[in-house]
């Protein structure tokens, strides 16, 4: 009878464990839940004060766009930007690259990348053919959806590293092709190719 008690005690608190292990991990993923909401916040926020200080001191605005391949995720994507110049030669560069997504097949997994960057221009040459070097920060979103396990986001700072070239056609378009490095914990190569169009100053 005494080895019976025990053995109930022991199921008993084995089931108890488990409950609060499962309110645990519900508690867990709820916070994983509202940082990943956090984040996408406070970057959201940082986006606008960048635009907000860049149009207050813009002397030329561009705008463009196209497509981009990252070496990490090892897919295509659609990028989007916009050139600030607050000197002729200097630029103030957000924009941002949406990745398809990666399917790995038979496995079922899939991620989602996303990156965000504020990046700063510098141009050697202003003429028809304008080289230039690029350094900033990158957000790197990603989230990976394993079948059985549920999701799961992470936002990952990093730095960006590169250069690129407009090629000037017209009085207001040009083709771009971009080199960018972004050395972090998402650290990958990204190239990156388009057209931007000058829309004022």
């Amino acid at each position: 009878m005494y080895y019976s008690l025990n053995k109930l005690n022991k199921y008993g608190f084995i089931v108890v464990f488990i409950a609060h292990f499962q309110d645990i991990a519900a508690s867990f993923n709820l916070i994983l839940n509202l940082r990943f909401v956090m984040e996408r916040k406070i970057l959201t926020i940082t986006a606008v004060f960048i635009f907000a200080f860049a149009l207050n001191s813009v002397a030329q605005t561009r705008v463009g766009g196209g497509l981009a391949y990252g070496t990490e995720i090892e897919n295509v994507g659609i990028n989007g930007n916009a050139q600030f110049f607050v000197k002729e030669n200097i630029a103030i560069a957000p924009g941002f690259v949406y990745f398809f997504p990666k399917d790995f097949g038979s496995s079922g997994v899939d991620i989602n990348w996303f990156d965000i960057n504020v990046n700063g221009h510098y141009y050697f040459a202003t003429s028809s053919v304008q080289p230039y070097a690029l350094a900033g920060l990158n957000f790197a979103i990603i989230s990976v959806d394993v079948p059985g396990f549920g999701s799961n986001s992470n936002t990952e700072v990093g730095l960006n590293l590169g250069g690129g070239v407009n090629f000037l056609i017209g009085e207001s378009f040009m083709p771009f092709g971009e080199l960018r490095i972004v050395i972090g914990d998402a650290d990958q190569v990204v190239f990156g190719g388009g057209v931007r169009f000058n829309i004022g100053g």
